[in-house]
């Protein structure tokens, strides 16, 4: 049986593993069909983002109010990925 974590333990785990601070920047977005908690303050700039769609049922939010693609690209953009020189 597959069994997943809640999401809560998997941000916890992350803003434990970039050394980020505990307390998000919450904002709403597209009137209130989604929220994005932004905790920041990790090793190297890091940061964490957790965006929740408020409305919408089980397909992939795009006509909820915001598009999860747009989103997605935007957070991937703002963190490139650079060469880690211990590897």
């Amino acid at each position: 049986m597959l069994r997943f974590l809640p999401v809560s333990d998997g941000i916890a785990f992350w803003i434990r593993n970039n050394g980020c601070g505990s307390d998000a920047r919450k904002e709403t977005l597209a009137n209130g069909a989604a929220t994005r908690e932004t905790y920041t303050g990790g090793k190297d700039g890091t940061e964490v983002v957790l965006i929740t769609a408020t409305r919408g049922g089980y397909e992939w939010p795009k006509a909820a109010g915001f598009q999860a693609t747009d989103l997605m690209w935007e957070f991937f953009a703002g963190h490139p990925k650079t060469a880690d020189p211990a590897r």
